[in-house]
């Protein structure tokens, strides 16, 4: 089992910016950036 992110994890990715709406407006689809996935996820390493 995983153990929870720690205070050390949350803050080393904490300084990330919200995206503005420029940014948004050029966000493309997840299926169009990686169409090598889209209907065929990967396996989740978890299980």
């Amino acid at each position: 089992m995983n153990e929870p992110y720690t205070q050390a994890d949350m803050d080393a990715v904490s300084d990330r910016p919200e995206l503005t709406d420029e940014e948004l407006a050029t966000a493309r689809p997840f299926a169009v950036v990686f169409p090598a996935f889209e209907g065929n996820p990967p396996p989740n390493p978890r299980e």
